[in-house]
């Protein structure tokens, strides 16, 4: 079903016994291609192994939102596709209301607050920059929550924002553009740069942080 440029496509698995309870479970995926540059998966099923049931999903899906609904009913009782439909509709028309979600221009739906320095300042921050970056981080600043070309957050950027749609080489807390890549997970994101980087042992290279910045520990209380 659509609402505007939203996209729900779901799933229910109805599992009826009349001795007991009926319950369906609603799988869903809502997407939008045109305000959050939505990928929608290539194939979206039901699957059962054993005794459970579960949706596995196919493709390379980006900027999707997944949900799971479970539809209770008194014993005897088929839950029907109209009401199913319903609470589907519902959760469209809640989401429908947030176009921002998947926003990809840093700075637009991420918290952003100027910082004083106490130990440090702009220079050394920028200092511990890989180069290839240095030109898309502004110091000065804490930002919360950048999203990367492919629509995964990261936590926070210590000392700066950025201008660039690949947050995990600089910032903290997040994952790449590529969830398969290794390295590139984790408290330090991408710190350690691209498969051809040289990570040096006090110097910042190409993709890369100093081998120093990437042992660190980062402990950031912020009121």
């Amino acid at each position: 079903m659509t609402e505007g440029n939203f996209f729900l496509q779901y799933e229910a698995v109805h599992l009826y016994n009349p001795a007991y309870v009926t319950i369906c479970e609603l799988h869903f995926i809502i997407s939008n291609a045109d305000e959050w540059h939505s990928v929608k998966p290539s194939t979206f099923s039901h699957q059962r192994s054993g005794s459970y049931n579960y949706i596995r999903v196919y493709g390379a899906p980006a900027n999707v939102l997944m949900g799971y609904v479970l539809l209770t009913s008194t014993p005897g009782n088929y839950i029907t596709m109209s009401q199913i439909d319903e609470v589907a509709n519902i959760i469209l028309l809640a989401v429908s209301g947030i176009p921002n979600l998947f926003n990809e221009n840093t700075g637009i739906d991420g918290l952003i607050v100027p910082v004083i320095f106490d130990k440090g300042n702009t220079s050394e921050i920028l200092r511990m920059i890989p180069p290839n970056y240095k030109m898309s981080v502004v110091p000065g600043y804490l930002q919360f929550r950048p999203y990367n070309s492919s629509g995964y957050p990261n936590a926070m950027c210590p000392g700066f924002k950025i201008k660039s749609y690949s947050p995990q080489y600089v910032c903290i807390g997040g994952i790449s553009d590529y969830i398969e890549d290794f390295g590139t997970c984790s408290d330090f994101a991408g710190w350690a740069g691209k498969k051809n980087d040289v990570i040096h042992p006090d110097t910042a290279s190409g993709n890369a942080h100093s081998q120093n910045d990437i042992s660190s520990t980062i402990l950031i209380f912020y009121r």
